[in-house]
């Protein structure tokens, strides 16, 4: 079974991406954000991460540059609400620093399968 660490600081958010990320057959961890995210990635790493580009503290983009160093192997996709300030230019950005992809909240179940097939083919 594959795993995933999924990360949002936003708890409706994580609940419901958890649940959709479960309902395909995923092992998650789940956590409420990037410090806790890179403690629940484990010494040997997931095989994906989920991260809200606009949390606290860290954000996702702190958090893609950490991922790259520590677990360089080990895809990320960067999710946020388009309404936010700068998404556009934020989501470039993670893209240029390695992210896989980058959706758009709340994730549609068919987005979620299509972008989870393109990187952990079964």
């Amino acid at each position: 079974m594959k795993r995933v660490v999924a990360i949002d600081e936003d708890a409706a958010a994580l609940r419901h991406l958890t649940e959709l990320l479960e309902a395909e057959g995923y092992d998650v961890s789940s956590a409420p954000g990037a410090v806790d995210g890179m403690r629940a990635m484990g010494p040997s790493g997931p095989d994906l991460v989920f991260v809200e580009l606009y949390m606290e503290g860290v954000d996702g983009l702190e958090f893609l540059d950490r991922v790259r160093e520590s677990h360089p192997g080990v895809p990320v996709v960067v999710l946020s609400s388009p309404s936010r300030p700068a998404f556009n230019e934020m989501a470039a950005v993670a893209v240029h620093l390695g992210a896989r992809a980058v959706l758009s909240k709340p994730v549609s179940p068919d987005e979620l399968r299509t972008v989870m097939a393109g990187i952990l083919p079964t």
